[in-house]
């Protein structure tokens, strides 16, 4: 249904160009009949419609590979920051623990000595 429609627009819009069959004929149209004009105009825009279509899909993957991109690069980001986030906290626990681990041998060693 497209197809035919997209046909039938080329059509009128050839049809525009051509002369009527009232009007005066060319006594000899040369080598390259109406016909063929006509049907070369049909390929030649079927081309164009094609190309114009196919550079539109070129454009759109275009699109989705810059999006795609966008988006792994924001999901590597946040990986980053939750690793980043991670070591902190596991730094900050060992450190609270070694500090205490670091008390308790300052109290235990305190103990070992002898007063004079």
């Amino acid at each position: 249904e497209f197809l035919h429609s997209k046909t039938s627009e080329l059509l009128n819009r050839l049809d525009v160009g051509l002369p009527k069959n009232d009007s005066c004929q060319i006594a000899n149209p040369g080598p390259k009949s109406t016909a063929w004009k006509r049907s070369h105009a049909y390929k030649q825009a079927l081309r164009d419609d094609e190309n114009k279509r196919l550079e539109e899909m070129r454009q759109e993957q275009q699109r989705k590979a810059e999006l795609l991109e966008f988006k792994q690069k924001q999901e590597e980001e946040t990986r980053t920051r939750s690793l980043k986030n991670e070591q902190r906290r596991s730094q900050t626990t060992w450190n609270k623990g070694g500090a205490r681990v670091l008390q308790k041998y300052s109290l235990l060693s305190g103990l070992g000595q002898t007063t004079s």
